[in-house]
């Protein structure tokens, strides 16, 4: 069956419908237990930066009548700065919780396990949630659309790094695109759900612009979705390394333009990725093991990253919400 894309340009009213038009019934049994994970890159609900609570709110109040058990789990925030359990209380997932019948997860407290795939040749190995790969029978992705310093774009397949239960996940940058891919491989996502009530121009993925778009792209192929998001940014996906290997990995021999479309993917608005000064030095050591590993697991550390959050806190503007 080809990919099935949906685009709904009324935000949370049309949910339903779109699911309905992927097919979700499906992909998702009574019995099945279902895990959404949300774009938590910040312990509160920032436009562009986080998953929009009421879209999280409206989707489990669906989800509820059609499964066994739904699941909202993220882990802890790079570097440790901040908690998944921080993230949730922030975003009102508690009472959330209380009301649609799901239950919360950190994936930092669960055991690990160690996993190898083969991704544009390279062996890559990371360490997976046990729970999740044990527990849970439908992984749904609910990301939000943006621009990103590192990775061009932050969509639908990047949103799954975040899954790795290890907050010190910067220390795996070197192998990030392909790093992505596997996650990806192992963790099978059926549904993509972007959250496009508000998308993040500039740089990413916590600093930029906020852009006041009001869709919800859905779709039953995450590969898919991004791939036609990232023409609805402006951005031609072939630049975008990790949705290039993807393609390559998981639609090899696919025409993008057989993919079915519902609703409206065109945007007047262009997004582009500016760096900042501090995003260059980032982007540049991020992708040489011995520079990142010096960077962000040596005794210069924490030096290094105060300078830098220094220099952020002085020159580079940020969007308060």
């Amino acid at each position: 069956m080809k990919p099935i894309v949906a685009c709904s340009l009324k935000s949370n009213m049309d949910l339903l419908f779109y699911l309905n038009k992927i097919n979700f019934k499906s992909i998702i049994k009574n019995d099945d237990n279902v895990l959404i994970k949300p774009n938590f890159t910040w312990p509160e609900y920032k436009k562009g930066v986080t998953t929009n609570p009421e879209l999280l709110d409206n989707l489990t109040s669906i989800l509820k009548n059609y499964c066994n058990k739904i699941y909202i789990g993220e882990s802890d925030g790079a570097n440790s700065y901040w908690t998944a359990d921080q993230c949730f209380r922030g975003h009102g997932l508690h009472d959330m919780a209380k009301k649609n019948g799901f239950d919360l997860i950190n994936f930092t407290k669960y055991p690990t396990v160690l996993k190898s795939s083969i991704i544009n040749g390279k062996t890559i190995r990371l360490k997976y949630s046990k729970f999740i790969l044990d527990k849970i029978d439908v992984l749904i992705t609910v990301p939000v659309l943006k621009i990103h310093a590192a990775t061009g774009v932050s969509l639908g397949l990047k949103n799954q790094w975040g899954c790795l239960p290890d907050p010190m996940r910067l220390l795996y940058h070197p192998i990030l695109h392909e790093g992505i891919v596997a996650i990806n491989k192992i963790y099978n996502p059926r549904i993509s759900i972007i959250d496009a009530t508000y998308g993040l121009n500039r740089s990413g993925p916590l600093i930029g612009d906020p852009i006041k778009l009001n869709n919800i792209f859905i779709s039953n192929d995450i590969t898919s979705l991004d791939i036609l998001v990232c023409s609805f940014m402006g951005i031609p996906y072939e630049k975008i390394k990790h949705i290039r290997i993807a393609k390559n990995e998981f639609l090899k021999g696919l025409d993008v333009n057989e993919i079915i479309k519902y609703g409206n993917f065109n945007n007047e608005f262009k997004f582009r990725l500016k760096k900042s000064f501090s995003d260059k030095i980032l982007t540049t050591l991020m992708f040489n093991k011995e520079l990142n590993d010096f960077f962000y697991d040596s005794f210069l550390s924490s030096t290094f990253r105060k300078l830098l959050f220094f220099y952020k806190t002085l020159f580079q503007k940020e969007i308060i919400y």
